[in-house]
């Protein structure tokens, strides 16, 4: 790992971030936990124990309780389903490129129009 990221990442502590410890390692075994809750029932006692001897925390650093875990469990899904249920944008494609620099002023009085290859902007003259 990159020195100066291990040094930013173990820098960040145990500050009040938006998701606990917990939130995290839920969302990233959603799948597995998923499939043992249907077979075996989610059993938050054993659960909260388990999570608590692997060192998963609450969001203020403290061991969960069952509450805890069921509201987590129960926030991951809601966010999940919100996330699933946003409409993803298409692909649209990039607009050009800006040009570095803008194209130069024309010059008074040069009316040479061989070189001249957009449009002729000026002043209207009045027909006679």
């Amino acid at each position: 790992m990159d020195p100066k990221l291990a040094m930013v990442l173990s820098a960040g502590g145990r500050g009040r971030g938006k998701r606990s410890p917990l939130y995290l390692f839920m969302r990233r075994h959603f799948v597995a936990l998923t499939a043992d809750f249907e077979a075996n029932g989610p059993r938050w006692d054993v659960r909260t124990k388990a999570f608590g001897e692997a060192g998963l925390t609450d969001r203020d650093g403290k061991p969960p309780t069952v509450r805890t875990a069921q509201q987590t469990w129960y926030q991951l899904k809601q966010d999940l389903a919100r996330q699933a249920a946003k409409p993803r944008p298409a692909n649209v494609p990039a607009p050009p490129p800006l040009a570095s620099s803008p194209p130069p002023a024309p010059v008074a009085g040069d009316e040479d129009d061989a070189e001249r290859t957009g449009p002729r902007f000026g002043f209207a003259k009045p027909r006679a």
